[in-house]
């Protein structure tokens, strides 16, 4: 039987070689990125103004084309002037924060006067949420699912409302496992 130092010892080798391992794996394939870059930056049978015009082409190719919101009708505009007003997006960058501050604050056992609190938060931010849809949909109609990130914010609202829904007609929590994708709107 072997004694707990000779143990740790080879333990502590085992995890230093494995580390070295992907160390110099990791090495190897930055090294090769490098010289493939430097193969293909410094093409030598191109002139500066060819290198320039394929540098800006590239440059192009990455800009992703933003639509532009134009509508006669005054209501929608003026619901996406504050959706897109950097104090709304402020506080809705708030509201995600104050979730994931709320998400943090629950463990088990907590008792009933936190809990109480806490879903009075979630509650509200779930209004924040919907308001924030509500006023984005208002703007900009349809063309509001084009756009991933809307439909998870429409997915979240919905859910977070059937959950609480559910919660006040059943008295089961079902809104936890929903609050944990809210996390993901700050992205």
């Amino acid at each position: 039987m072997a004694s707990p130092i000779t143990i740790l010892y080879f333990i502590t080798v085992i995890l230093l070689q494995s580390l070295f391992m992907v160390n110099l794996f990791v090495g190897v394939v930055i090294a090769t990125y490098e010289k493939e870059k430097e193969k293909l930056t410094n093409n030598t049978y191109l002139t500066n103004l060819e290198s320039e015009y394929i540098d800006s082409c590239i440059k192009c190719y990455k800009i992703d084309p933003q639509k532009v919101f134009k509508s006669s009708n005054i209501f929608r505009r003026v619901c996406y002037a504050i959706t897109e007003h950097r104090l709304f997006k402020g506080f809705m960058f708030v509201c995600i924060l104050a979730n994931t501050i709320m998400l943090g604050c629950t463990w088990y056992g907590m008792s009933q006067s936190t809990n109480y609190h806490i879903d009075s938060v979630n509650i509200a931010l779930i209004g924040a949420y919907s308001v924030e849809f509500v006023l984005k949909f208002c703007a900009l109609g349809r063309v509001y699912f084009e756009k991933g990130w809307n439909v998870l914010d429409f997915v979240i609202v919905i859910f977070g409302i059937i959950g609480y829904i559910l919660q006040f007609m059943s008295g089961t929590n079902y809104t936890l496992s929903l609050t944990v994708i809210r996390v993901f709107k700050a992205s």
